[in-house]
């Protein structure tokens, strides 16, 4: 797909800052006559079709940065997480501005989740029954499992929640919990297809069953702390790339002296991989 002169579009209410690696100085423009929304991928020297989907304007880059990081995976376009992240009370309030919630999603994301784990059962357990297999797929991909698994990335800290769903703190309800995975899972599917997918499932539903995901900076406060008169802090090391594509270097001190440093797409995955450093050179045997 070949480039021309960028245009400005409106799209609705989702006037994001979207930037591309090949049209720095712009929001929206179009290749051809295909209306389109620039991919933030690192390099990218295309862009990436919207096919329709509209996404809020208010989500925070870092955040959806931050969730990547947690997961392992960098989303190409990322539009589909932040469809993804939307829930059906926050585009209801928008309605009229073209805002699409994650229930498309789900319904997408259930179906992948239930071919995955089906198909892990099959091959894992050859001797099982069909009532066996299809009560532990029952069990790994029920309500309370998923929304175990959205606790271990802290996923719903990071949905676009209604008004009165927030009062009513949906961010704890189990199901909009659960939901939010299935709706993940799609934006995984469609971004990188199966195998994309598989890994999620196969980390934070089958073989993690909701495992919360190791927090070092918790970790190595523990550990130093089981020494009184002992400090930690965190100091920026460097930041570098462009504003769509950072990339942040942290130092962690303990008693002001350098224990061990990390890189990350976001300030807070920086300190998790310094922490980590200090973490694994000090743990018990």
């Amino acid at each position: 797909m070949s480039a021309v002169e960028p245009d400005v579009l409106e799209l609705g209410a989702a006037q994001i800052e979207f930037p591309c690696a090949a049209h720095p100085a712009t929001r929206f423009h179009k290749c051809g006559q295909q209306p389109v929304l620039c991919g933030a991928l690192p390099g990218a020297a295309h862009c990436v079709s919207l096919r329709g989907i509209k996404v809020p304007p208010v989500m925070e880059r870092e955040v959806v940065v931050d969730l990547q990081d947690t997961i392992g995976y960098r989303f190409k376009n990322e539009n589909l997480l932040r469809n993804a992240l939307t829930h059906s009370s926050y585009a209801n309030e928008k309605r009229g501005s073209g805002i699409s919630s994650n229930e498309r999603f789900e319904f997408l994301g259930d179906s992948v989740l239930g071919l995955i784990v089906a198909e892990y059962l099959y091959l894992r357990y050859p001797d099982l029954s069909e009532g066996d297999l299809t009560r532990m797929r029952a069990s790994l991909v029920c309500e309370q499992n998923l929304a175990h698994a959205a606790g271990a990335i802290d996923l719903t800290r990071h949905l676009l929640l209604g008004k009165g769903e927030s009062r009513n703190d949906g961010r704890s309800r189990s199901s909009i919990a659960a939901d939010s995975v299935e709706a993940v899972i799609a934006a995984l599917y469609l971004d990188g297809g199966y195998a994309v997918a598989q890994k999620f499932v196969k980390t934070f539903i089958i073989d993690g069953k909701g495992e919360k995901a190791k927090d070092y900076k918790t970790l190595l406060q523990e550990l130093i702390q089981r020494e009184p008169g002992h400090s930690i802090s965190y100091e920026a090391v460097s930041e570098s790339g462009p504003a769509h594509n950072r990339v942040y270097t942290v130092r962690v001190l303990i008693d002001g002296e350098p224990a061990g440093e990390g890189t990350g797409r976001s300030k807070k995955s920086a300190e998790q991989g310094a922490a980590r450093e200090a973490f694994e050179k000090r743990r018990p045997d």
